[in-house]
């Protein structure tokens, strides 16, 4: 809970949201179209 802990959680937290965003978003495009 510190301020380096916070600085080095985002950058792993991104990385999660990138690669789920991508794997995720060709799924529900095909569905919606």
């Amino acid at each position: 809970m510190q301020s380096d802990d916070g600085s080095t959680q985002p950058p792993p937290l991104v990385h999660q949201n990138m690669w789920r965003i991508p794997t995720f978003a060709p799924t529900v495009v095909p569905v919606t179209a």
